[in-house]
C-alpha cells in the first residue's frame, strides 16, 4: 500500500520536517564533536577573588532557522491532516490545548462536531492527548513554539553536563563537578564559580555538551527550554505514527479499497 495515498499533503510536510531535522542533527552532532569550550579567569584584586569564565565558542548560526523550519512543517502537517480528513475543515487547526478540559471544548465546537466523525474526535482526545501533561504533550509545546517563533527569539544555547570523576580541582584541595543549568548561558561569559585569587585551579576533564534551545522574550524570560534533538525526534515520530494510525482507521471506517503499489 502506498502509505501516502490518503493524506499526501500531511506526509509531504512531515517529510520536509524530517529533511530539516536530519540537517539540524548533522550540524549539532558535528558541533558537539568538535566543541570548543573556552576557560578563562577574570581577577578582582580589590576583592581578592577571581571568576572562572566558561564559554562555548562558535555556536552554529543555522540552528535557529532550522528549528523554525521544522516547527513550521510539523504544524503544517497537523493542519493539513485536518483538511484531508474533511476538506470542510480547511480553515481549522489541528486541535491542541493547554488542558484536557480545553481540548474537549474545542472538539465540541460546531465545526468539529459536524465535520469530524466521532471516532476521530475520540481518537484525538483519548489516544493522542495533545495537551500539557497528556501523552501528546509535545504537540502543546510545538504549538507554543510555533506561536512565538519568528526566527528571531529562538536562542540555541549550550549546556555543560556532568562527567564522571573530578572536573575541577584546586591547590586548596577543593573539587567541583561541571553542572551548569541552561539558563547560565543567557548571559555571555557569565562567571561560573569564584575562587580565591591566589588559588590555583586545574581543569581535569572537559564536560560533555548538550544543546538546548530557548524561546526567550526579554520582558518575560525563558518560555520554553527543550533539548533540541530529543524533542524534535520524538515529535516527528509521534506525528508520523499518528498519521499512519489515522490513515488505517480512516480506510477501515470508510471501507476504502486501496491498491498496493
Amino acid at each position: 500500500m502506498n502509505t501516502n495515498i490518503i493524506f499526501p499533503n500531511s506526509f509531504d510536510k512531515l517529510n520536509l520536517a524530517k529533511i530539516y531535522f536530519n540537517e539540524l542533527q548533522h550540524i549539532i552532532m558535528d558541533y558537539i564533536k568538535r566543541k570548543k569550550i573556552a576557560f578563562s579567569f577574570v581577577e578582582h584584586p580589590d576583592q581578592g577573588t577571581k571568576d572562572l569564565i566558561i564559554e562555548l565558542t562558535n555556536k552554529p548560526d543555522a540552528i535557529s532557522v532550522l528549528i523554525g523550519d521544522i516547527t513550521y512543517n510539523l504544524i503544517s502537517a497537523l493542519n493539513y491532516l485536518m483538511s484531508e480528513l474533511n476538506p470542510k475543515l480547511l480553515n481549522n487547526d489541528f486541535p491542541i490545548a493547554p488542558f484536557k478540559s480545553d481540548l474537549i471544548k474545542i472538539l465540541n465546537k460546531k465545526s468539529y462536531r459536524i465535520n469530524l466523525d466521532k471516532w476521530i474526535r475520540d481518537f484525538i482526545l483519548n489516544e493522542i492527548q495533545p495537551y500539557s501533561y497528556g501523552q501528546g504533550s509535545n504537540f502543546w509545546m510545538l504549538h507554543n513554539i510555533g506561536c512565538i517563533d519568528r526566527h528571531r527569539i529562538i536562542m540555541p544555547l549550550g549546556v555543560l553536563g556532568q562527567v564522571a570523576g573530578e572536573q575541577i580541582t584546586t591547590s586548596r584541595k577543593n573539587t567541583f563537578a561541571f553542572n551548569i543549568q541552561p539558563a547560565f548561558f543567557i548571559q555571555e561569559k557569565a562567571p561560573y564559580r569564584t575562587f580565591s585569587i591566589d588559588e590555583d585551579v586545574y581543569i581535569q576533564r572537559e564536560p560533555f555538551v548538550n544543546l538546548h534551545y530557548f524561546v526567550f522574550e526579554p520582558q518575560i524570560g525563558i518560555k520554553e527550554n527543550v533539548e533540541i534533538l530529543r524533542f524534535f525526534y520524538t515529535t516527528i515520530q509521534t506525528t508520523e505514527n499518528m498519521i499512519i494510525e489515522l490513515q488505517k482507521r480512516y480506510i477501515h471506517y470508510n471501507q476504502i479499497s486501496v491498491v498496493s503499489h
